[in-house]
């Protein structure tokens, strides 16, 4: 499993503890995926007969800049990935992210349901197009795959949106927050617990995970002062107000009908998601 110090990584391996199953949980000094070569070698080296890669360049704005190295985590090295998961027939799952879409005001009215996984991918900057290729790579090599599309991740290890507010908010009386940005909060404990339920189904493909409900980040930040008793006050403004160096998507809500549909049940709701995240942190 790649990835173990961020969000989804730290909570597959909590999962895996938990049913004392065997893994291996490489440093980034043992598998550094800015160097594809050395992905080939490590796979060759401990032959996995499974792969959970929850790694990937995530620096949204920095990307624009450091657009090689970029692409070296997020695309090269998944390509190696996938030419071994073909060749040894060993399957993957890999974490990708409502930014490979455009995130248009448009295409809330042309998806209001969300973007659905057979939308057409066409991000905007450097890590959506990144992380396309990387999902393109894995679908191209015909391996046994299962990719899932996640959006505003949260969760109790790493850094994130809950997190900021709740820091923010210790000495501030007043946060401004963006409130034309739409999409759905998406949980890792929610996400590894509806990925196992996938792979239960032998799922295969392209697949959504991610919360019931269509919210602005302005209304995501309230949720988190009401819930954690805090009184600072949420300031909406607008994108136009907080100008950042990659462009971030006015509509991300990701359709999860056909994941729902494969395990037989709705996706969780974000506020008691979001009640149980800030019990644990």
């Amino acid at each position: 499993m790649t990835g173990s110090s961020g969000q989804l990584g730290y909570e597959w391996s909590q999962w895996l503890i938990n049913r004392n199953l065997t893994f291996l949980s490489p440093t980034s000094t043992e598998l550094n995926l800015s160097d594809p070569d050395r992905v080939d070698l490590y796979l060759t080296k401990t032959k996995p007969t499974f792969i959970i890669n929850c790694a990937a360049y995530t620096k949204v704005d920095l990307a624009e800049d450091e657009i090689q190295l970029a692409d070296t985590i997020n695309h090269r090295a998944v390509s190696r990935v996938a030419i071994y998961s073909k060749n040894q027939q060993v399957p993957v799952i890999h974490y990708s992210t409502d930014y490979v879409f455009n995130g248009n005001v448009l295409d809330g009215s042309k998806y209001p349901n969300g973007y659905p996984i057979e939308a057409q991918g066409n991000p905007t900057g450097v890590y959506g197009e990144t992380k396309l290729k990387g999902e393109t790579a894995l679908i191209r090599n015909g391996g046994d795959f299962l990719v899932i599309r996640v959006a505003w991740l949260s969760g109790r290890h790493g850094n994130n949106f809950v997190k900021t507010m709740l820091r923010l908010s210790e000495n501030m009386d007043e946060i401004r927050v963006v409130s034309d940005q739409l999409g759905s909060p998406t949980f890792a404990s929610d996400v590894v617990e509806v990925t196992t339920k996938l792979l239960e189904k032998k799922i295969s493909g392209i697949r959504h995970v991610s919360s019931r409900e269509l919210i602005s980040w302005a209304d995501f930040a309230a949720e988190i002062m009401k819930i954690s008793h805090r009184d600072t006050t949420i300031k909406r403004i607008s994108s136009n107000e907080y100008p950042t160096k990659a462009k971030r998507p006015l509509y991300s809500k990701l359709d999860c009908t056909q994941t729902e549909s494969d395990i037989g049940e709705e996706m969780p709701d974000w506020r008691e998601s979001l009640t149980k995240l800030l019990a644990e942190i």
